[in-house]
């Protein structure tokens, strides 16, 4: 792989290849600053976050085998930086340049074969995020054996914006059903998908780039093994060797291929799904009244926030094979643990605290939904950013990312 890429530098392929241990990848600190997703953290904690962070914890429905998480490899890892316009065909335009902003995938895998795990993980930033601001996640994807991508797509507009245009009855917020039709098209594309509130042609559909990109690392570079997540002659993706992940907007759409394919495994950071306000969805106000108090709090989330409709539809993915991490400060906290409930990670209230478990695997009990309430390393209110991006990561006194256990298990724990 690494000689094809120094041949071909000159189509756009930037490599490097380094011995990578998990331990360096926790380390990295490098600050990208990676913008937050709009609105996120605008709102005071919930007064009731510590209530419900005491509610009883659910038995975990089944044993599961963590004996093989404590050894971490150290392999070698061969990376490239791909411009999505390379891995275009049949005079098809993939945009390279989205809203002013260069955007190119970032291939990561161990470049021995036998670190390998025959599976891919696609890795999707969140709104304004570089492909290039979550070495961590892709450096933890590598090391527990898969080809890993940090896709490259048109993220610079959040999906909150495309569906909160004022006085807009389709667009705006009083429509619940707005960021399904939003994320259907940015996944699958207009001639799948038509919103009246974004405008994502076919080629640079999600899934699209997806395709064309371990399309072109299959015949580019076979030595990468991506024909092996190839299926009907190479036409369409094996959603079964395909592990995918995402933070905040990414998450959403992570949530919608879930939903969609019987994937390898889905993580979630922050989010699955959006959130709408209560009343619009359950069409009672008094229903949102959570508290008992007669009226709708504006100041409790809890009450005014849950998940979009499409967050309850069948999924094809079980909940065995997804795994979620919010933090308990952060506005996703009121809604998200409702939507990975839904996606039946485990109910409302079972969270592992990362904070107490840190990287006791035993400790998780089998679960698949985690909470975290430690400070970022960006600000001290950062709580969004700092579950995905590097500048962000929350780290423990040695350095490490608090999230690190996390992400490992979620991407190596042996899954149904």
């Amino acid at each position: 792989m690494i000689g094809y890429l120094r041949a071909h530098a000159a189509c756009n392929v930037e490599p490097s290849m380094r011995t990578t241990s998990l331990a360096a990848v926790l380390l990295f600190a490098a600050c990208h600053g990676d913008p937050v997703d709009p609105g996120v953290d605008a709102a005071p904690p919930d007064p009731d976050a510590a209530t419900d962070a005491a509610a009883p914890v659910d038995a975990p429905a089944a044993a599961c085998d963590v004996s093989g998480l404590a050894t971490v490899p150290t392999v070698p890892v061969t990376t490239a930086l791909i411009r999505p316009s390379d891995t275009a065909r049949g005079g098809e335009t993939i945009d390279d340049v989205v809203q002013m902003q260069l955007k190119r995938h970032v291939v990561s895998a161990p470049t021995n074969a036998a670190d390998r795990n025959g599976q891919l993980f696609v890795w999707m930033p969140g709104s304004g995020g570089e492909p290039g601001n979550f070495e961590t996640i892709v450096g933890v994807g590598t090391a527990a054996g898969y080809l890993t991508v940090s896709l490259a797509y048109d993220n610079e507009t959040s999906v909150g914006d495309r569906c909160g245009v004022p006085n807009d009855p389709v667009c705006g917020d009083a429509n619940p059903d707005c960021e399904e039709d939003v994320r259907e098209e940015m996944v699958y594309g207009s001639a799948v998908h038509d919103s009246p509130c974004v405008d994502v042609t076919p080629a640079n559909a999600l899934e699209h780039r997806i395709l064309r990109l371990v399309q072109y690392l299959a015949q580019s570079v076979p030595q990468s093994g991506a024909g092996a997540f190839l299926t009907a002659g190479g036409a369409a993706l094996d959603w079964s060797k395909i592990a995918v992940g995402g933070w905040s907007q990414g998450g959403g759409h992570a949530g919608i291929l879930a939903r969609d394919h019987l994937v390898a495994r889905a993580v979630y950071a922050s989010k699955g799904a959006g959130s709408t306000l209560c009343p619009l969805t359950v069409g009672d106000p008094a229903m949102c009244d959570l508290d008992g108090d007669g009226r709708l709090t504006p100041g409790n989330l809890d009450e005014l926030l849950v998940p979009v409709p499409w967050a309850g539809q069948p999924r094809m993915t079980p909940g065995s094979r997804q795994f979620a991490a919010i933090h308990g400060l952060e506005d996703a906290w009121h809604y998200s643990r409702e939507t990975f409930a839904l996606y039946g990670l485990g109910a409302k209230g079972s969270e592992v605290d990362l904070d107490v478990a840190g990287g006791d695997y035993a400790a998780y009990t089998c679960r698949h939904t985690f909470v975290t309430r430690a400070t970022p390393a960006c600000g001290p209110t950062d709580y969004h950013k700092s579950m995905a991006t590097d500048a962000c990561l929350a780290r423990t006194p040695g350095g490490t990312p608090v999230l690190a256990p996390f992400y490992w298990y979620a991407l190596k724990l042996p899954v149904p």
